[in-house]
């Protein structure tokens, strides 16, 4: 199933400049869609495709006075948010290529290869002076190149493919939107900060290395970070860009279960409805709190982190 809520909120966060605190609530509710055989993380998610249009479009149609430059940064965040938040990316063949569409449907079938549909080749294209009247196979554009950039950092580091997206930081105002990624397995938490406004920002957050130091992912050529001993990080963002940390040492393992505290329905009480159980730690640790319960039907199982 395509994750519709996904492009949406992209779209209020990358195109239009929403409070950063929407993207944070909208990834918080991916509780609901966890049971004992699929979770949130297992969604296609998207920015655009044939039946709702092209994110080239919503890029022209939120941002009409914005010089190209602009809608290329903007396409790049939101293409980075596709591949280093929790999901599987599905890029629409042509956004590569700065196609924008004139909306959903047939309007966004753009060809590869040369068109000879009028109201493709009248489209005014991003990152480009080319129109669908010729071959647009350019592995020079600049979306194609940081698609492109964006896979291979996916596939070198895969905790930002399939690692736990823990939130650490949004504003209810446009700026900076930050969350964590740990693979259960190798245990290195990756921190990934996205900027939506239009000025250098610095966020500071906590996380889980307590005076740990951050290695530069990308861009490559940024400076290493320091946490303090708090386990607190400054993360600078330029305008409209991402941003992402490994921290160079895994987490320690703890000797000891964490103390755990459910909150949960009232007993005897009927339940109707879904019912949240949440499960609050007694320290500031990576941990995963398994949640069973028996029913005269089948089982329900939630992962927590």
């Amino acid at each position: 199933m395509l994750d519709f809520g996904f492009q949406g909120n992209v779209r209020g966060f990358a195109s239009q400049s929403g409070a950063t605190d929407n993207l944070r609530g909208f990834f918080e509710a991916d509780d609901y869609y966890t049971d004992a055989d699929s979770n949130a993380y297992r969604l296609p998610t998207f920015i655009g495709n044939h039946d709702i249009g092209r994110f080239g479009r919503s890029l022209l149609d939120d941002n009409p006075a914005a010089p190209d430059s602009e809608l290329v940064a903007r396409s790049r965040l939101a293409h980075a948010l596709m591949y280093f938040a929790r999901g599987m990316p599905v890029v629409y063949s042509g956004d590569e290529q700065g196609f924008t569409g004139d909306g959903g449907d047939k309007d966004a079938r753009e060809d590869m290869f040369p068109s000879q549909v009028a109201a493709y080749n009248d489209n005014d294209l991003i990152g480009t002076d080319a129109t669908t009247a010729g071959s647009n196979f350019d592995t020079s554009h600049p979306l194609y190149e940081a698609i492109a950039e964006y896979a291979g950092i996916r596939q070198a580091h895969p905790a930002l493919s399939r690692g736990a997206q823990i939130q650490r930081f949004s504003t209810d105002t446009a700026g900076v939107f930050a969350f964590s990624r740990i693979d259960r397995d190798e245990k290195v938490e990756y921190v990934v900060a996205f900027k939506n406004a239009e000025t250098e920002q610095s966020a500071t957050f906590k996380t889980y290395a307590a005076n740990g130091s951050f290695s530069a992912v990308y861009p490559a050529s940024s400076a290493p970070l320091q946490a303090n001993a708090l386990a607190e990080l400054t993360v600078t963002v330029p305008p409209l860009s991402v941003a992402i940390y490994k921290a160079d040492t895994a987490l320690v393992a703890r000797t000891e279960v964490p103390g755990i505290t459910l909150t949960a329905p009232v007993e005897n009480e009927p339940v109707r409805d879904r019912v949240e159980v949440a499960a609050t730690l007694d320290a500031e640790t990576y941990a995963e709190v398994t949640c069973g319960s028996g029913w005269q039907r089948g089982s329900l199982h939630a992962d927590r982190h």
